[in-house]
């Protein structure tokens, strides 16, 4: 059973979020989420977390500064990310080459994926940098764990409400069960041009008219690329549905 959110409507507390030690990598190659009202953006990563309010840690191999911007480039050996505060002092002290400590909120500007940081504390012991990857570790064990047992309970919910319930009772949040719904929700297929000219042309040689059932079957398309296809032509006026089951071109 699949019980899914629309991803730019998550729900989330407006209380001043945790922030998540993450990986760099997990927060670039997410998915940037707008969303509406005082809600906060966030990244959905690819192993289902919501980061809004992040604490990476790496070494900085840029620095850029102008009269309203300070900028870093961190590294972490799974990506790289630019910290950016505006009009603030916080990046003031940080250097190339230093182990930073960076604590802010997710911010996207021209499709980057950034920081604007709250804090950025330099580390002078490289040991902090082992600790936090065994942290990070540790981390992505607990999560996996709550990720395998949301999907394991989905199994016997008759619905997101019962499912939610059970969710609670194992100490899993609404958040995180959100999260992993959302993340677990195949990939939108979208047709292209060709394959609208192609069933166009179905159409067109069956005297603009045709079965449902032929179009599947000569197009060679799978169904939901069919049906979104058909859907775009009827909604716009293209082509209407006489009987349910025949497409005919107008």
């Amino acid at each position: 059973m699949h019980f899914l959110f629309p991803k730019n409507k998550m729900h989330m507390d407006l209380k001043r979020l945790t922030a998540i030690k993450s990986e760099i990598g997990y927060i670039i190659t997410g998915q940037y989420v707008k969303q509406e009202g005082m809600n906060p953006n966030y990244v959905l990563s690819k192993n289902g977390r919501i980061l809004s309010r992040v604490r990476i840690l790496g070494t900085v191999v840029e620095k850029y500064e102008s009269e309203n911007l300070s900028s870093i480039t961190a590294d972490d050996g799974t990506g790289t990310i630019n910290a950016k505060a505006f009009k603030s002092n916080i990046l003031k002290s940080v250097t190339k080459s230093d182990l930073v400590d960076v604590i802010g909120k997710i911010r996207e500007y021209n499709n980057e994926i950034y920081i604007a940081p709250e804090s950025c504390v330099i580390l002078h012991d490289p040991n902090w940098e082992i600790l936090r990857k065994l942290e990070l570790e540790r981390d992505k064990k607990i999560w996996e764990k709550k990720r395998s047992k949301i999907l394991e309970l989905q199994k016997y919910a008759a619905d997101l409400s019962e499912l939610a319930q059970l969710c609670d009772h194992a100490g899993i949040t609404q958040q995180e069960l959100e999260a992993v719904l959302v993340s677990n929700e195949p990939e939108e297929i979208k047709a292209s041009g060709e394959d609208r000219k192609k069933i166009m042309e179905l159409i067109e040689q069956s005297e603009n008219v045709c079965d449902y059932a032929v179009l599947l079957e000569k197009s060679g398309l799978p169904e939901s690329i069919l049906d979104s296809i058909i859907n775009e032509l009827l909604e716009e006026g293209t082509c209407f549905e006489p009987v349910p089951g025949k497409i005919r071109k107008i």
